[in-house]
């Protein structure tokens, strides 16, 4: 049978809520008595009912955070790194969102007192009401969104996507490509991609943009089917992540395609696989454990009111050239 509070604080010779407040390290609880009932809870084997204390206590020791979806690399990594920064002082909840109804889901529960705080990973901005009340009740912070208005609601933190985007497109350009294709449905990268090819001066072929919703390994397996198909092919991509960069070589080189002799393709986010890929990608890194435990740092630095105010905090990205673009060969 499990051990209850209420066996801990028969046992201590105190209140239900005192035990409860002690557990939390409650500053209300002198420490001799938090180490007493500690103690006791460790003699007995105790294992928390976080509800119950959240009952007492209206905290949660939870931080909520919500990426678009799990099956992917770079929101794995950057996932894991929000949880190294919070796991010592908090629980983890991961939520996932396919879309901007799953979105408002989880802010209307995390009005309700699910969470702490949570981490919004390519917040709606369709939600910016909803996110600056919810902000009035928990810390908030946004990963990846450039628009600044969200900081009425909590900090931003992210990385210039745009001037990756321009690194790549440049890296490929003074490669000598003129016939540069892009993938992807991310708006600063495809702006850094046309800032560069304007400043080159390169012609933009409206049949080397593939702009749909593709951030997935699968639909670069399939834009790489349809570059295939073009009667004249680019010579250099730029794709928006390293998934679909692979996904889209992987088609190339199945159908007999060199890369980057024929064609010089690169990635963006500089994930882990992305370097064991053979030819080993180019990518622009962006610091995911930077701004993961940034995030982390500030959910934390704001549930003990060291920093009042919002923060808007932006890292450059790094070009990594690799082997999978090259000099074109005329």
């Amino acid at each position: 049978m499990a051990v209850s509070l209420k066996d801990i604080a028969k046992k201590a010779g105190v209140h239900v809520s005192t035990v409860s407040k002690a557990l939390s390290d409650n500053a209300e609880i002198n420490i001799d008595t938090k180490r007493k009932i500690k103690k006791i809870a460790d003699e007995l084997n105790y294992v928390p009912n976080y509800r119950a204390q959240a009952l007492v206590n209206q905290k949660t020791k939870t931080i909520g955070v919500v990426v678009p979806y799990l099956n992917n690399f770079y929101y794995s990594e950057l996932t894991q790194a929000i949880k190294d920064g919070i796991q010592e002082d908090y629980r983890v909840s991961l939520y996932s969102k396919d879309n901007i109804e799953e979105e408002f889901k989880h802010i209307k529960a995390f009005k309700s007192g699910e969470v702490d705080g949570a981490v919004f990973v390519w917040a709606f901005l369709e939600h910016i009401d909803e996110f600056k009340e919810l902000g009035k009740q928990i810390p908030l912070v946004f990963i990846g969104n450039h628009q600044v208005e969200l900081t009425k609601a909590g900090s931003i933190v992210r990385c210039d996507l745009q001037e990756g985007g321009y690194q790549l497109t440049k890296h490929i350009i003074e490669l000598g490509h003129k016939k540069i294709g892009y993938i992807g449905n991310e708006f600063q990268r495809y702006q850094g991609f046309l800032q560069a090819m304007k400043e080159f001066k390169i012609p933009i072929n409206n049949d080397f943009l593939f702009l749909g919703p593709y951030d997935l390994f699968e639909a670069g397996l399939n834009i790489g089917k349809e570059i295939i198909e073009l009667s004249e092919k680019p010579t250099g991509i730029v794709c928006i992540n390293d998934e679909v960069a692979i996904g889209a070589a992987s088609t190339l080189i199945k159908e007999g395609f060199k890369i980057p002799e024929d064609i010089s393709i690169g990635g963006n986010d500089n994930t882990d696989f992305s370097k064991y890929y053979n030819p080993p990608l180019t990518s622009v890194r962006i610091s995911k454990k930077k701004v993961g435990l940034k995030a982390a740092e500030i959910i934390k630095n704001k549930l003990n009111d060291d920093i009042p105010e919002n923060q808007l905090i932006i890292y450059p990205p790094q070009l990594i050239k690799r082997e999978s673009t090259a000099v074109f060969e005329n």
